[in-house]
């Protein structure tokens, strides 16, 4: 039987949001977070790998979708910023964070967004506590699924073909596609963490 294979951290998420310098990673097995080699910045263990894999996962969604612009706050940007957790992640994040409490998954954010220096929006999405098993299938899960919300309130909005516009993601009005998007995800959410449960049967 082959050895599981490690995620190796993204070198720009291996280095502190504050000063630049590198952190002492610690994987989600560890009781010690990871911490800063130089200041007192601290991250819970194990959310680097989760990030991570979180943001491959989002990388090959956006190119098998075909989506080649994103627009964010009125700008036309590369989709190559949307699987970044410096660049357009953290929007993500927060739209994925209320649609997961809004369907009782969760009773408190999973992400959370920390300042980042060289952040494009000036923030990094990191988890807001160690992440265990369930709460990377789901916290995945919701991020692809924003993803998917936020391509199909782009096309019923008339957006030109490979883009999403994350702006209409919160700002549409509530008869608008973006209440029926919302919907579907906050039900595949409800299936997919049913699926997770420990099964208490007989």
């Amino acid at each position: 039987m082959t050895e599981p294979k490690r995620i190796e951290p993204l070198a720009y998420v291996a280095r502190c949001p504050l000063c630049d310098e590198p952190l002492r990673l610690c994987g989600p097995e560890s009781v010690t977070p990871t911490s800063c080699t130089s200041c007192s910045y601290l991250e819970p263990q194990g959310s680097a790998h989760a990030i991570t894999y979180i943001s491959r996962c989002v990388h090959e969604m956006v190119r098998i979708r075909g989506i080649q612009k994103a627009i964010c706050m009125g700008n036309e940007l590369d989709s190559s910023t949307i699987p970044y957790p410096h660049g357009l992640f953290p929007v993500i994040s927060d739209f994925a964070n209320e649609r997961m409490i809004t369907a009782g998954l969760v009773r408190e954010p999973l992400f959370r967004n920390v300042k980042d220096a060289k952040g494009l929006l000036g923030r990094r999405t990191v988890f807001t506590s160690s992440p265990r098993p369930a709460e990377i299938c789901i916290a995945t899960y919701a991020q692809l699924q924003s993803i998917d919300a936020g391509i199909s309130i782009s096309l019923a909005m008339e957006c030109p073909k490979g883009t999403i516009n994350i702006d209409l993601m919160q700002s549409a009005p509530g008869n608008s596609p973006a209440l029926h998007a919302s919907d579907r995800f906050s039900r595949t959410l409800r299936q997919a963490a049913a699926q997770l449960q420990p099964n208490t049967g007989p």
